[in-house]
Order: C-alpha cells, then structure tokens, then sequence
C-alpha cells in the first residue's frame, strides 16, 4: 500500500509540474517590476515556474530598437520604446506600423492556450497581434482592430507561432498619434490536466485514509 501511495504522490507532483502549478502562468513584462525608463537593451526576459519569454523591440524595417519601461498610470504600465511618441509603440502618418514589440513564446508553445495584455488603448485605438516562427521578422497578422484595454484577450492560431507581436493598428492619416504599451502573456494549462491532478489528490487522500 505504501508504495501505491508513493507511486500516486509522484505522479501528482508530476502532474502539478507539467501544468505549472496553476491555472495560468503570468509573464507581466512591465506592470509589475515597479521600474521605469529605458530598459538599456532592445530585449528583456521575464521568467514564471521556471519558463522564460523575452521580449524584443524593432522597428518596421525589422531593425532592432531598445525597450522602455513605462508606469503612467493605471492604465498606462507596460513596455514601450525609446525615442518614440510616448515612449510607446506607434505608426508612419497613421498609415503604416513604424515599430512593434516581437515576444519570444517557444518555451509555452505546448500550453493549449494563451491570451495577451495591451495597455493604453485609448480614444478609440486599436491594435494587431502577429505570429512568425521568424526572429525580427513581423510575420502573420493574426487578429486586428482589438481595443481590449487593460484585459487579456485569446491569441488565435497558438501554438503554430514561436514569435508573437503585437503593433498599432493603422487607422488612416487622420489618426497619426495611435499609440499602445505592451503588458502581458499568459498561458493557460489544459482543464484537463489540473482535474486529473486534483484526481490525484483526492485518490491519494482515500488510500491514505483506508491505510490507517
């Protein structure tokens, strides 16, 4: 019995492992470090139970451009860009994306789900999400004209991007000064593996308590 017990004990913090302890995995690359200014790279890395994503700035010619730290407020926290409007990501006359912030996902490809968080999407701003498997190369548009402020929103297509990123969204000349922050990516493990591992738990207490 002792043994079927252990075998099952594995088992669950196996399983807890492989769903990262949670129901979602938290990879905040500026509303949280309480830091603010320019990052001194054009990359930054923020690790959650043990898996990293880095986060790169480029402009629209997929050159590399350096990050920036922005706390502004509520609604106004995220990671920017140096020597731009706001510090934050923006476009060409309202016509076309000028820079865009590229995050590193390969480590959490294999998680079912995930959802992005943009900040200061105001007065009517709007920004698209990009996937590429392809460093400095903003790849395929995969979702435009999100105005989800402040909240997380479903990234579509997940799992067959290693690059996700996220720019302004062109609206035309009459809105030159769009400009977003990028904020967050979380991860969610599949429902299915958290029930298993509460299974787990549950059976574990049974033979336990049978054992005595």
């Amino acid at each position: 019995m002792k043994k079927l017990v252990g075998l099952i004990l594995g088992w669950v913090l196996v399983s807890l492992g492989s769903s990262g302890w949670a129901a979602q995995s938290i990879f905040d690359f500026g509303s949280t470090n309480g830091l603010s200014g320019p990052v001194g790279s054009d990359h930054f890395s923020v690790s959650t139970n043990g898996l990293t994503l880095t986060a790169y700035g480029f402009n629209a010619d997929n050159s590399l451009h350096g990050l920036f730290w922005k706390q502004g407020g509520p609604d106004e926290q995220g990671i920017g860009l140096t020597n731009t409007l706001d510090t934050e990501l923006t476009l060409i006359g309202g016509t076309s994306i000028a820079n865009y912030i590229q995050i590193d996902v390969s480590q959490v490809t294999n998680f079912p789900s995930a959802q992005i968080r943009v900040q200061s999407v105001t007065d009517g701003e709007e920004f698209n999400v990009f996937g590429s498997n392809t460093k400095g190369v903003i790849g395929t548009l995969i979702a435009t004209g999100l105005t989800n402020e402040n909240s997380f929103v479903n990234i579509p297509d997940w799992g067959q991007y290693g690059f996700i990123s996220v720019a302004v969204t062109p609206q035309g000349s009459t809105r030159p000064s769009d400009n977003l922050l990028m904020d967050a990516i979380a991860v969610i493990p599949e429902p299915g593996v958290l029930s298993l591992v509460l299974a787990g738990i549950v059976g574990l207490g049974l033979l336990r308590h049978r054992a005595r």
